[in-house]
């Protein structure tokens, strides 16, 4: 009976490993994903207050998104 205890205590183990590791994957995607709509909003309305188009304002907020240093993220 023991052992199957302590089977049991690692897979629990496991699991919280493997939900924090998630947890953290999500934190970081939301982040990520935050960071590329705010660079790409900021971009975007730049770009129109300097009078570009439609397209030449998408163009800069894609441009901002590929820019974005991912390091600060």
């Amino acid at each position: 009976m023991q052992v199957k205890a302590i089977g049991t205590r690692e897979n629990a183990t496991q699991e919280t490993i493997i939900m924090n590791q998630r947890e953290s994957q999500r934190r970081l995607a939301e982040a990520v994903r935050d960071a590329c709509g705010k660079a790409a909003q900021e971009a975007y309305e730049s770009a129109g207050i300097s009078g570009l188009c439609e397209e030449g304002r998408w163009e800069c907020a894609i441009s901002a998104i590929r820019a974005l240093d991912l390091d600060v993220v």
